[in-house]
């Protein structure tokens, strides 16, 4: 069951990873890196949800809500605040982002970011059920959570069209005590990540959006994300993304004025494909300001 193998996976020092997942790629840049607190193709205000592995019990469930606000031409800030719940585990983070944009030219643009973060591991020992009562390691009762600080930190350059940014997460690799003096250790690794991608016109009212997302953690498979997306009018949205040895998804999505709503579906292709029926996304997104989305008069949807 996935509630002991997190578990025991998490006592001692867990090498695994530890990053909640998003399909939707105007997510996963500005969490995972807060340089793009500058990405003018992204929604200033989001909420997101993700249910993975629907149909199997202890399955991740990960929601968040996350804003961005350029309070000067060359800086900005952010913040995040996601509940990440795995079985028997649940994280709460809070997360404040700093980012300076420096002009290369009147094209390019170099931004540096670094985000202070506070997250919570707590271990609620009701969601447990173990094959063996008398396990030694682990007992159904055991409960406990932990706060401690950390920080992340990342760069990207980026022009009308292109963008490529990398970044690091969890840079202290904080330890999390949940019960006891010797045990209940899960340590925080550190994450690194490499994003690239474009935005090309594909004729009068459509554009096309291409993105890539590589992830590292000592211990964990190596990540890899492509997505496409076709938007159209500047009001539809649809589009695929492939995630290495791990699922195919399928995009579609609106937009309205200031609104927009997107909804991806998981088809898993790893060994969970028999055990549940995929993963649901759900993203709402507002634009302070429709004049500066993209940075042009087309204003694409990102």
């Amino acid at each position: 069951m996935i509630v002991i193998i997190m578990v025991i996976a998490g006592l001692g020092t867990s090498q695994a990873q530890q990053i909640p997942q998003f399909r939707h790629s105007v997510f996963s840049r500005f969490y995972t890196n807060p340089a793009y607190a500058f990405d003018p193709y992204k929604p200033d205000i989001l909420l997101n949800h993700r249910s993975q592995w629907v149909g199997f019990e202890g399955s991740p469930t990960t929601s968040s809500l996350s804003g961005t606000y350029p309070f000067r031409e060359d800086l900005a800030a952010g913040l995040t605040i996601s509940n990440d719940a795995i079985g028997a585990m649940n994280n709460l983070l809070f997360n404040i982002s700093y980012a300076y944009q420096l002009k290369l030219n009147h094209e390019w643009h170099l931004n540096f970011g670094i985000a202070w973060t506070i997250m919570q591991a707590r271990l609620d020992g009701s969601g447990l059920d173990l094959f063996h009562d008398d396990d030694e390691l682990v007992t159904e009762n055991m409960t406990g959570k932990s706060w401690k600080p950390d920080a992340n930190a990342g760069i990207m350059v980026q022009n009308g069209t292109f963008y490529a940014g990398i970044s690091a997460m969890q840079l202290f690799e904080s330890k999390y005590r949940l019960y006891g003096e010797n045990q209940g250790s899960i340590k925080a690794n550190r994450h690194y990540f490499v994003t690239g991608g474009g935005h090309f016109e594909a004729g009068r009212n459509a554009m096309v959006h291409a993105s890539v997302l590589g992830e590292y953690v000592s211990g964990s498979p190596l990540r890899i994300d492509a997505t496409g997306m076709l938007e159209y009018n500047n009001a539809m949205l649809a589009g695929m993304s492939y995630s290495l040895g791990d699922a195919i998804s399928v995009n579609a999505g609106y937009k309205y004025t200031n609104f927009y709503i997107m909804y991806s579906y998981d088809i898993v292709i790893n060994r969970m494909m028999s055990a549940c029926s995929g993963a649901h996304e759900i993203t709402l997104g507002y634009f302070l300001d429709t004049d500066n989305q993209g940075g042009s008069n087309y204003k694409p949807m990102f």
